[in-house]
């Protein structure tokens, strides 16, 4: 520590220590020490006097600063004091002072030593003098350290010299970085110091306080130095000159920059030998610059399962991930992890990286770290099973090693001149000694001419030397010293092979001196310097071992990652010939196929496969070309990468796996240029499977030039896209089993082939064009595609749209109509001519069916439906909803922009010349609207619906989202400084629609122009009253537009545009108010005048009709007045605000007309209510009093607005007054409440008011539209204020004897909101007055007989209903008035009732039930009912509901295989009913209450089960799986019954014809349910399973075995199963999972799956083996037969797995 930090602290009456410090961000300066060191009370505290313990550690006051004065060390000014933190258990303060510190001050809790110091002013000597002390002992709350620097301690001499020691801090005895500890409060007996510790300080509390990080709370391991030593040792292992010379790569090392400023993982990728390690050394050593970094290499993790097995390994302590990170970057260390080899990483150590990764993305503390990786480019298992669950949410960067290029070869060749004929050679020697790693070899053998073309020729002249250079006996030494080495290695990847198990030892000195192999002095081990050497000496092995080397393999224990060395020894064997000899090896099939994969692929790799293939291929063409078939699935597994443009971004991993790239260019031409010449000869079946091939060669492309790969793929595709299209095609096609994707398929691959080889697209657009028929199918496949088709065929695709948009014009379609009618007629009438004996059976029969074919003249009538298409096709749904974004409008106006004008303009006019031939046919003769722009005059025709067709209320989508298109893209060329006038010449001109006048309209009301273009527009009186509509209709925006979208997340982005579209302030505007900008400028004054004077004699109609309409003259003629008054001088004003500047305003008499009429104050008013009852709503849900107003000041004001006979208005008249007074009443009604609800502390004088007003709510009548409309939502409702100041009445006990009554009458009201929130209300009182709630639920469901609740409102039609009302109170006043606790509740009579004519059908009874309401009520019945003894007459309740449900849904009379027609939509009653039999089937858990309640559901045989069974079912499960703390015992058992009668579904019938299809309304949700997957959304209050917490999933096992096992055969449940496993991956059992899977294969029932199925089993069966490695091996076995047999060599659809290679 820095001695130069102490302070002396002085009071008046004593000196002690301190310690000066800065925050940890650097805000602030603080000084850190005791309590009562700045305590000036010490002489007057009667506890400090007595010597009190602890008196100063809870002390609460707060000192004087002027009588406190800190001196930093010898200063002789004080520091200035600006705030104190006392501490309120502590002896301690933290002062913040002005002046500034310049070191931190370090407290951790981890961070410890042997020995401890301190430093204090020694009175004596004057100096600071230090203290030394051993570990100490914590007593109570304390800690006592004792001096270790005096062995022989003289306690005066203690005390004396350090009198004042109180204050200082006590630190850990590190050097570098001392961790504050303690701080000195006392000194004790026998050398001992008291301490507070500053482990336990309230952090939170101080940062809070001083609103700054006050400590730096970082862990600093004294040992972080050594990471630097063992990671330096680790890089040395890499290898990095060649001949002496560090071949340094400037383009890698600046796009490593590149990609390290834009992720936090990135990859270093390549194939073997290009250099990556290299770069990764190389990056490290720049980056560290002899400052402590974490490197490792994969070998270095061999023999550690976990992170703290590592440290142990090599000799670190044991702290965390975190501490280690945070501790290494807190002492200026490299914030990045660098993992040489990720891929290599052994099984066991897997869980490390996985760690490192898991820490570094979600530790907050380690934000600063990054992670930098090498692999292999040779499969994507790393990304796709290993770390996918990690890395799903991250950008991963990509830095792809390729060969050297030209510059790097030059720097190369100049240092090792040997080798530059090769560098620059035009063979296939360039394809090997341009990777760096075999120019090294290749330069170290010293061969001269020798010019390998394959890395075998390579690997071979490096054996024969024994690796380099040697000679005689030496060379076989060493071989055998590699192979021996290689055999050890391969038996246990997971250790390091010992020095002492190597037999010849001689050899290893000159191997380690070549640099082929690293030798681990302190640990005895022995390994490989690069995993090259180790697969070229194991190829040696395998060559030994001849026809035996799958034995050998299996003897290793099958390593995955040998499978190059398998490909390097098949194509040895492709050489020598004897390649197909070795497919007769028994082995292939009884080991792991992973043996084969490699053994058919391996030959592709040699230079001289194509020209050397004959007996391959005859191999693979045997058995239906089976083996080819396998070529093509494996190779798409084996050598590929994952797409690094998607892998560039989060949540992209998934598509960057689908979407695969070549992870090497020459290996993937050769396959191609193969696959291409057999195509001729090869089955139409295996078609797409060779198409899987060519997508990823061009997934890689896209954005490439053209290359003749490409053009060769995409000459055969076009060819058999255009094929397949005819609609005579050879039956060859037939063999494909899914045509349809496949063309799909096929249609994706020309599309994204684009940017390179536009011809292609452009041929099937025409084709496409040519066609008579555009499927929406196909057109939706090239719309997604306009971002690209637009920069290419921006014509044909606009063209297209037109094809599919484009309808005939209404006149069209009759005249069509007509000429059908005329040959229908013209056919009956030679028909019916014809003798009846004359006629064939067909035309009998259409004659005596001529009516079909004959309507009264259907071309005559037109529909709504008409004037909303507008002759535009119902095709147009592809376009909802209407956005912004909307392609391909979108599109072709940012890429062509002329092109995407002209489809809009296109669109508009086919659709307002529609228009006006519907008026035609209409007989209305509509008339245009002139605008004489200044280039020229142009004729607009529509009218209101029309101006707004950006709007999709009046309009199809197609032509709503390409106005709302244009608009977008209008502002956005705007607000690019695009001209404003060009703009609007360009994008009107041609358009015959008033629709782009309205775009025009909201352009210039947004940029406020004043221009010649406007000014017709603008001073337009039609336009004006359309823009008046236009903008009555923006007022409700965007919520119009979006109403139907709220809650699909799909179309999020969608209603994002919607939204920003909105908010501009163009929408916030009418025309008219242009108009004032017109008249104040000089230019246009004088024109506008004259302009607006003459709308009164040139009136404007929309129909030719209206001119004889004198009530629209006379409308029109005031409009027109009111537009001249923006002429009038007389009605502006102006005020001078700076110099030369001069602010106008307008004051249009109309307005000042407003302000001063009653009409104008009655809005103030409502506005005032308004806002009242939406204050009291929400006080009384918080049941606290909201911030807006307080009570007495609306109790002021409202008295000022009282009404006589307020209330005795039912508002039924639809006129402002009458809603100006129904918002009156219920602000009168809302404050009356309020203070009766918030009485304490008020007046009686307020509390009577308060009472009067709600008395004369009680006589508020009910109007037409409540009574018509009971369903309806009544916001601030009087009545339902009144019943919350009501039940408030009774819960203060202030109640009188008609209290309870006029709740009840509320109960009674025809509206169920109202009544809902008055028994809502009644359900409060069940604790102190549980008789009148119960006679409130008894009162709602006798409402409920025979909709008594309605007719008591229809008297003139039920005069029985009030007579039977009055019963219904007396009954309630009779329970109410005995002693019973609890009365029997109204429960519903029979459905139905026997009629006499047919004893087999019933008919409705007499007195029916009001399902609607009273499944509502049921909703609101609290659980404790069934806990109360009120449980019996509650419980007979539901039984009868039960009772009444099943007969209405399900009628006993209903004979076996009866249809029953006259089947009631009950929906809701049924959800409540059966939503409530579930709870009570879980809190009475016993087999009674089961057979009661749950068996006569399950016992339905008619679709109304499932109706029943899915509420229960899913709130069953919620209640006690999910959400309990403890689940029932029974409650697996509940659900299994449920499950058995889920499997009777006809769906599951595997007889019936719709076997497998899960469909309907509930059964889909019930399948949901039973597998627990139904709640998509987490729900982290649960106690299970939705918050995702899985470790419980063994509670529901036993049902989802059997659910899966018995119908997982069909796609919905095998993917309800597949989500479960994804979500509980971490949890689920991967043996059980396995065996659920292979069951389901192996049970011989035909699996009703797709391909994404298999993929996603693949997926799930490769992490639980990577994750977990427990499914046992016997079982993988059978897996490897059931398995791989039936769906890979079959479907071939689990090509991406490294599933058995585990």
């Amino acid at each position: 520590m820095n001695t130069n930090n102490l302070i002396q602290v002085h009071t008046l009456t004593d000196n002690s220590s301190g310690f000066f410090f800065k925050s940890f961000d650097d805000e602030k300066s603080f000084v850190i020490t005791s309590k009562h060191s700045i305590c000036d009370q010490r002489n007057s505290c009667d506890l400090y006097l007595s010597n009190t313990d602890g008196c100063c550690r809870v002390c609460p006051k707060e000192f004087n600063t002027n009588d406190i004065q800190l001196f930093n060390n010898d200063d002789t000014s004080a520091l200035h004091i600006e705030k104190i933190y006392y501490d309120k258990v502590k002896d301690l303060v933290i002062i913040n002072v002005k002046e500034t510190a310049h070191d931190t001050l370090i407290i951790n809790e981890k961070s410890i030593s042997n020995y401890y110091v301190s430093y204090g002013f020694n009175s004596r000597d004057f100096g600071v003098t230090p203290l030394v002390f051993d570990v100490p002992r914590v007593v109570n709350t304390l800690i006592y350290y004792n001096l270790h620097s005096d062995p022989t301690p003289n306690l005066i001499e203690k005390k004396k010299n350090f009198h004042g020691i109180s204050g200082s801090l006590i630190f850990t005895h590190h050097k570098n970085y001392p961790t504050a500890k303690a701080l000195i409060i006392h000194n004790e007996n026998h050398n001992d110091f008291g301490a507070e510790s500053l482990d336990t300080l309230n952090f939170s509390e101080i940062n809070d306080f001083f609103e700054c990080t006050v400590f730096d709370q970082r862990l600093y391991i004294p040992e972080v130095q050594m990471i630097k030593e063992i990671s330096q040792q680790s890089l040395g292992q890499v290898l990095k000159t060649i001949n002496g010379f560090e071949l340094y790569r400037p383009t890698l090392h600046s796009e490593f920059e590149e990609k390290l400023n834009s992720g936090r993982f990135i990859q270093i990728t390549g194939l073997s030998g290009t250099g990556k390690s290299v770069l990764l050394r190389q990056i490290a050593e720049s980056k560290a610059n002899d400052l402590p970094f974490l490197f490792i290499k994969s070998n270095q993790l061999t023999g550690s399962n976990n992170w703290l097995e590592y440290l142990s390994r090599v000799g670190l302590p044991s702290f965390s991930i975190s501490e280690w990170l945070i501790s290494l970057e807190a002492v200026g260390g490299v914030p990045i992890v660098f993992i040489d080899g990720i891929d290599r990483v052994s099984e066991n150590s897997k869980p490390i990286v996985e760690d490192l990764i898991r820490t570094i993305f979600n530790d907050h503390d380690l934000t600063n770290w990054k992670i930098v990786t090498t692999l292999r480019d040779t499969g994507l298992e790393p990304l796709k099973v290993w770390m996918g669950d990690l890395l799903k949410n991250t950008n991963i960067q990509i830095i792809n090693i390729d060969l050297l290029n030209d510059d790097e070869c030059l720097a190369l060749a100049q240092q090792t001149p040997s080798i530059q004929k090769l560098l620059f050679s035009d063979n296939k020697v360039k394809e090997i000694i341009r990777r760096p790693f075999f120019a090294k070899v290749l330069t170290s053998l010293k061969a001269n001419d020798f010019e390998p073309e394959s890395e075998l020729e390579l690997i071979n002249a490096w054996w024969k030397r024994g690796g380099f250079n040697e000679n005689g006996q030496a060379i076989y030494n060493r071989q055998d010293f590699l192979k021996k080495l290689s055999e050890l290695k391969s038996q246990n990847l997971s250790n390091s092979v010992k020095r002492r198990d190597i037999h010849p030892i001689d050899a290893l000195d000159s191997l380690e001196v070549d640099g082929i192999i690293h030798v681990n002095s302190k640990s005895s081990t022995v390994d490989f310097i690069h995993d090259i050497f180790y697969e070229w000496s194991l190829l040696y092995l395998l060559l030994e071992e001849e026809h035996n080397w799958l034995d050998k393999i299996e003897s290793f224990g099958q390593p995955p990652y040998i499978s190059r060395v398998v490909e390097l020894l098949a194509q040895r064997e492709f050489i020598d010939d004897q390649w197909v000899n070795h497919l007769a090896n028994p082995k292939f099939k009884e080991l792991r196929s992973q043996w084969l994969r490699a053994w058919v692929i391996g030959p592709i790799g040699h230079p001289k496969f194509i020209e050397l293939n004959g007996r391959y291929t005859q191999a693979l063409q045997e058995k239906d070309f089976d083996l080819f078939n396998k070529l093509l699935t494996w190779f798409q597994a084996e050598k590929t990468k994952a797409n690094p443009i998607f892998l560039e971004q989060p949540d992209k991993l998934q598509l960057a796996i689908q979407y695969s790239w070549p992870s090497d260019a020459f290996l993937w031409r050769t396959l191609l240029e193969y696959v291409l010449k057999l195509i001729p000869n090869t089955q139409h079946q295996l078609y797409p499977q060779i198409l899987k091939s060519f997508e990823i060669w061009q997934y890689a492309g896209i954005h490439a030039p053209s290359n003749q790969m490409s053009k060769m793929i995409l000459d055969v595709s076009i060819d058999w896209l255009l094929e397949i299209s005819q609609k005579e095609r050879a039956n060859d096609w037939g063999e494909i089993v899914n045509l349809k994707d496949f063309k799909f398929s096929l249609i994706n691959l020309i599309l994204v082939s684009i940017q390179s080889n536009p011809t292609y697209t452009e041929r099937y657009l025409k084709f496409l064009l040519s066609e008579p028929e555009l499927s929406r199918e196909i057109f939706k496949h090239i719309v997604g595609a306009s971002s690209l088709i637009s920069q290419h065929h921006p014509k044909l695709l606009a063209d297209l749209t037109l094809k599919f948009l484009l309808d005939e014009l209404p006149k069209e379609h009759i005249e069509r109509e007509e000429r059908e009618h005329q040959r229908t007629h013209q056919y009956f009438q030679e028909l019916l001519a014809k003798p009846e004996e004359e006629r064939t059976k067909e035309e009998q029969l259409k004659i005596d069916r001529r009516a079909l074919f004959f309507h009264q003249a259907p071309y005559q009538q037109i529909q709504n439906h008409d004037w909303e298409n507008l002759s535009i096709k119902y095709e147009s749904r592809q376009f909802y909803p209407s956005s912004p974004l909307k392609e391909p409008f979108f599109s072709l106006l940012t890429h062509s922009e002329e092109t995407g004008l002209q489809l809009i303009r296109d669109l508009s006019n086919h659709a307002i010349q529609a228009w006006k031939q519907l008026c035609e046919i209409s007989e209305q003769v509509p008339l245009p609207t002139i605008i004489e722009f200044p280039w020229g005059v142009h004729e607009f025709w529509g009218n209101e619906k029309q101006y707004i067709w950006k709007k999709p209320v009046w309009i199809n989508n197609a032509i709503s989202s390409a106005y709302m298109v244009l608009e977008n893209w209008c502002f956005e060329q705007l607000e690019q400084g695009r001209d404003f006038d060009e703009l609007i010449q360009k994008i009107t001109l041609g358009h015959e629609s008033v629709a782009i006048l309205g775009v025009v309209s909201v352009l210039a009301l947004n940029k406020q122009v004043v221009s010649n273009s406007i000014f017709p527009v603008v001073t337009n009186f039609k336009i004006l009253e359309l823009d008046k509509y236009r903008f009555q209709q923006d007022l409700q925006e965007p919520s119009t537009t979006l109403m139907s979208l709220q809650g699909e997340s799909k179309y999020q982005k969608d209603i994002e545009t919607v939204r920003h579209n909105y908010i501009r302030e163009g929408h916030k505007l009418r025309l008219e108010s242009l108009l004032i900008n017109y008249f104040i400028n000089h230019g246009f004054h004088e024109l506008i005048k004259d302009k607006l004077s003459n709308f009164k004699t040139n009136l404007i109609f929309n129909f030719e009709h209206e001119k004889t309409n004198q009530p629209n003259i006379i409308f029109l003629e005031e409009r027109a007045d009111y537009y001249a008054e923006y002429g009038n001088t007389e009605n502006y004003s102006y005020q001078k605000i700076e110099e030369n500047q001069l602010a106008y305003y307008f004051d249009h008499p109309h307005n000042k007309k407003q302000v001063e009429s009653k009409e104008y104050k009655q809005l103030n008013e409502f506005a005032i209510y308004s806002s009242v009852a939406y204050w009291v709503e929400k006080s009384l849900e918080a049941d606290a009093i909201q911030n807006n107003y307080t009570i007495d000041s609306v109790i002021k004001l409202f008295k000022d607005l009282e009404e006589k006979d307020l209330f005795q208005d039912a508002c039924d008249v639809y006129e402002d007054s009458s809603t100006h007074k129904s918002m009156k009443q219920r602000a009168f009604s809302a404050l009356a409440t309020m203070i009766l609800a918030f009485r304490t502390d008020r007046k009686e004088g307020d509390l009577e008011w308060a009472r009067d007003i709600l008395n004369q709510v009680i006589q508020l009548p009910y109007s037409s539209y409540e009574i018509d409309c009971p369903p309806a939502s009544l916001a601030f409702h009087p009545k339902k204020f009144l019943a919350q100041a009501l039940v408030s009445e009774i819960i203060h006990d202030t109640m009188n004897d008609l209290t309870f009554s006029n709740l009840l009458n509320i109960v009674e009201s025809p509206s169920h909101e109202i009544s809902l929130v008055a028994l809502k209300e009644c359900l409060k009182l069940f604790d102190k007055h549980p008789k009148l709630t119960w006679s409130a639920i008894y009162f709602a469901f006798a409402l409920c007989k025979n909709h008594l609740k309605y007719r008591i409102y229809r008297s003139d039609k039920y005069q029985e209903a009030q007579q039977e009302l009055d019963k219904v109170y007396e009954s309630v006043n009779n329970y109410l008035e005995s002693d019973d606790d609890w009365c029997a509740l109204p429960t519903p009579d029979a459905p139905w009732m026997k009629q006499d004519e047919d004893i087999s059908k019933g008919v409705e009874s007499d007195t029916q039930w009001d399902h609607e309401f009273s499944g509502k009520v049921i909703k609101l019945l609290p659980e404790k009912l069934l806990h109360d003894t009120s449980q019996t007459y509650i419980l007979n309740f539901f039984e009868s509901c039960l009772e009444w449900t099943i007969e209405k849904q399900e009628p006993s009379w209903l004979e076996e295989n009866q249809r029953f027609e006259d089947k009631d939509i009950i929906y809701e009653w049924n959800h409540s009913v059966s939503s409530t039999l579930a709870r009570v089937v879980g809190i009475f858990p016993t087999e009674e209450i089961k057979a009661q309640f749950l068996m006569p559901i399950l016992k339905l045989k008619t679709d109304a089960c499932w109706e029943l069974l899915y509420p229960f079912i899913e709130n069953y499960i919620c209640s006690y799986i999910y959400d309990a703390q403890n689940i029932p015992d029974n409650a697996l058992d509940v659900l299994d019954l449920c499950l058995d009668r889920f499997f009777k579904a006809s769906c599951f019938d595997k007889k019936g014809y719709k076997a497998g299809e899960i469909s309907g309304f509930d059964l889909p949700k019930i399948s949901k349910s039973l597998m627990f997957v139904s709640l998509d959304q987490n729900a982290p209050l649960a106690s299970r399973f939705v918050n995702g917490d899985w470790t419980e999933i063994g509670i529901i096992l036993p049902l989802v075995d059997k659910y899966i096992r018995a119908v997982g055969w069909t796609e919905s449940v095998i993917h309800l199963f597949l989500k479960l496993c994804e979500r509980s991956i971490q949890n689920y059992p991967s043996h059980l999972y396995a065996d659920q899977i292979l069951g389901l294969i192996s049970s011989g029932e035909a699996l009703n799956w797709n391909e994404h199925i298999y993929q996603r089993i693949s997926n799930i069966l490769q992490i639980f083996i990577d994750k977990e490695q427990l499914m046992p091996i016997e079982l993988r076995q059978k897996f490897l037969i059931g398995w791989l047999i039936k769906v890979i060599e079959e479907a071939q659809l689990f090509s991406k797995t490294n599933f058995f290679k585990s």
